[in-house]
């Protein structure tokens, strides 16, 4: 784990008693559990978009903008704004 990355996982998760190394487990573990899906929502109402690209990777980035994730945002701006980041950059649309 790069420091940018250990940084910003304690910068985010500041609120919750997970260490960035436990973070990390999380969001590489397949599938897309209920603290994987909470933790990025948490990224990306958390810090800014090239932050983000920074940090995460293409899958991860995938990932995070899933429609799992992006439906918990409660904010519909920025919902919108990853739902449309989404579709740009991986071609995909919300499912009906």
């Amino acid at each position: 784990m790069t420091e940018q990355r250990r940084e910003l996982f304690k910068r985010i998760m500041w609120d919750y008693t997970y260490t960035p190394e436990q973070i990390e487990t999380i969001i590489k573990n397949k599938g897309m559990a209920s603290e994987k899906i909470m933790m990025y929502r948490k990224i990306l109402m958390s810090e800014r978009w090239y932050n983000i690209m920074r940090i995460l990777t293409s899958l991860e980035l995938e990932e995070a903008l899933s429609e799992d994730v992006t439906k918990t945002i409660w904010v519909q701006s920025l919902r919108n704004k990853y739902n449309h980041a989404r579709q740009i950059l991986f071609g995909t649309t919300l499912s009906a």
